[in-house]
């Protein structure tokens, strides 16, 4: 077999491995609400893709950009409204992770920051690529964290880089109808691949 040949079609296989180990600093872990996140301030979402917010979402209660880094709520400041799902108002955030991916490893894989003391029902949806998707459940009630082991439709190996939130129903009225996100954070993660 020509050698060229051979190295081409090892390279998938070199890129995936080089996606797997996990390099971390115990040091830059960091706990909010109790809940550990190994890769510090990597570990949470750092763009945002897209927002759509939905009826009810009051010109300050829509700041996106609220959304991404470390949670920072506070006194009813630095969250965004996704608002209510109407025909025309998809009530949708798209936020990306350009420092870390979201990988299925041991536990719970994903944590989401919904302000207030019930969780309102967001439809959480993840994406290698920001295009096709793949539905991980519902938070809702209490529950804020995500295990994709028990995601039928989740990809083995797969470093899923976006995560859409979709409003599914809330209590909350306008001004901050709907979900209210402060942050998204890595809870099981590898850092980025590296480039080979």
């Amino acid at each position: 077999m020509n050698h060229t040949l051979a190295l081409i079609l090892l390279l998938p296989a070199l890129t995936q491995a080089a996606e797997l180990p996990c390099e971390l600093n115990p040091a830059d872990a960091l706990v909010f609400d109790g809940v550990t996140f190994a890769l510090g301030n990597r570990a949470f979402a750092d763009r945002v893709v897209r927002y759509r917010p939905g009826a009810g979402v009051g010109p300050e209660y829509s700041f996106a950009n609220t959304a991404i880094g470390m949670p920072n709520w506070a006194d009813g400041v630095g969250a965004v409204s996704l608002g209510y799902r109407t025909e025309t108002q998809p009530a949708a955030l798209v936020l990306g992770f350009t420092q870390a991916a979201i990988f299925n490893g041991p536990g719970a894989d994903l944590y989401v920051f919904e302000v207030g003391p019930v969780v309102e029902a967001t439809d959480v949806s993840l994406s290698v690529d920001g295009r096709d998707w793949v539905s991980v459940g519902r938070i809702e009630g209490a529950t804020r964290a995500i295990d994709l082991d028990d995601v039928p439709g989740s990809q083995p190996g797969a470093a899923y880089r976006y995560i859409k939130l979709v409003n599914a129903g809330g209590r909350s009225s306008a001004p901050y109808a709907g979900a209210d996100i402060d942050a998204v954070g890595i809870m099981g993660a590898c850092p980025a691949p590296r480039e080979i």
